[in-house]
């Protein structure tokens, strides 16, 4: 896995703008806050 890969976008981390940035780790956040709660939810 490369660490200069966005995961949400797979766009290189470094061209992304302020705003993409933001918006891609919201969305892993939500991701993986998604992941914990099926997890937990059993």
């Amino acid at each position: 896995m490369d660490e200069n890969i966005c995961l949400i976008c797979n766009k290189k981390i470094s061209g992304h703008s302020k705003e993409e940035w933001i918006k891609c780790l919201k969305a892993e956040d939500d991701a993986m806050l998604d992941k914990i709660r099926k997890h937990y939810d059993r």
